[in-house]
């Protein structure tokens, strides 16, 4: 999957966990939208298994381009790790970031990341080629190194785009559009409509 649909797929795994928290809660406020400064680390997030694996394959550090931060386990030891220094820092009173936005960064970038993992293992799983995503339970199976992971990580994706069409999904981006800005209408039509009432 090439980093814009990866992106795109982050995005509505956010926003549907952020709708599901609002159905939870039983409320339609428009602040309990997306935080803007969430998308920041979820795109992060969305991103983070290539920036890592990609280029230490290159340099021969690592076996293969999805391996290490690809793995399940790195997901759950990376949340694990970000939810503890947010409430180590949350209990200090002297905190510059807002409450709201401490609590959805590390929720934006894991839901990026895991966002990452099933787009990369999607096909695999739902193809039953379960071979195919071993590299989510690496370092307990073993990957074997790809003829791609030789070629440098910024020259795959300059060669990548170059044909957008085979490879950008882009019924998952256009989703992803239509929901960004279906939800910034909503919020400006019900601030509207407070201000006239």
């Amino acid at each position: 999957m090439d980093p814009i649909t990866h992106g795109a797929l982050a995005y509505l795994l956010y926003v549907g966990y952020v709708m599901g928290r609002v159905i939870i809660s039983k409320s339609t406020q428009t602040h309990h939208l997306p935080a803007t400064w969430a998308f920041v680390p979820l795109a992060i997030g969305s991103q983070f298994p290539d920036l890592i694996d990609k280029p230490l394959a290159y340099w021969g550090v690592l076996v293969s381009g999805r391996s290490l931060a690809h793995s399940a386990f790195s997901l759950l030891l990376i949340g694990v790790l970000l939810n503890s220094v947010t409430w180590i820092q949350s209990r200090d009173t002297v905190s510059r970031l807002p409450t709201r936005l401490r609590a959805s960064i590390p929720t934006a970038f894991v839901i990026g990341y895991a966002g990452h993992l099933l787009g990369d293992a999607a096909y695999g799983l739902l193809s039953g080629e379960f071979f195919s995503v071993r590299f989510l339970v690496y370092p307990v199976s073993a990957l074997s190194r790809s003829s791609g992971d030789e070629l440098a990580p910024w020259v795959r994706v300059i060669n990548l785009y170059r044909d957008p069409s085979t490879v950008i999904h882009v019924e998952i981006v256009a989703a992803a559009l239509i929901v960004f800005v279906g939800l910034r209408v909503w919020k400006y039509s019900r601030k509207r409509a407070d201000k006239l009432n």
